[in-house]
């Protein structure tokens, strides 16, 4: 795929780990709002720092909604889900292929590669990179 595959260095920058590679750039060049923890986290800042620096957004899909069925097939996103490592408590990001019918894995960023537990769909949910076309 032609990917530059990152490990997380924090516990918490799983997500901003992921979004690196997605646009194949540094992970110390993604802002700070894309970190996993409460006090950073900030989605409108992320949307608006991809906007200004990378003519993109992220178009995020609920999976309990069943919406997938409208993508076409072979996207890659970041796939967000429970955390093998506390699902009840933590969000964790992996970078994943959508088949058209079924999600692979393609990269965890995390040192022990468990992916997420998503032995229930209801608690995931699928973002993918879109270019933006400003008239």
């Amino acid at each position: 795929m032609g990917m530059l595959l990152l490990k997380q260095i924090t516990l918490t920058d799983c997500f901003k780990t992921c979004l690196a590679m997605l646009l194949h750039c540094p992970r110390e060049s993604v802002t700070d709002a894309a970190e996993g923890t409460n006090e950073k986290w900030d989605w409108l800042a992320i949307q608006k720092w991809l906007s200004i620096y990378h003519n993109k957004q992220l178009i995020m899909f609920d999976l309990r909604d069943g919406c997938l069925h409208n993508v076409y097939d072979d996207v890659i996103g970041i796939f967000m889900g429970p955390s093998p490592r506390d699902p009840e408590n933590m969000t964790h990001a992996v970078v994943a292929k959508w088949t058209g019918h079924e999600i692979k894995v393609f990269h965890d960023p995390h040192p022990d590669n468990t992916g997420i537990k998503y032995d229930r769909f209801d608690q995931c949910s699928l973002a993918f990179l879109v270019d933006l076309y400003k008239v």
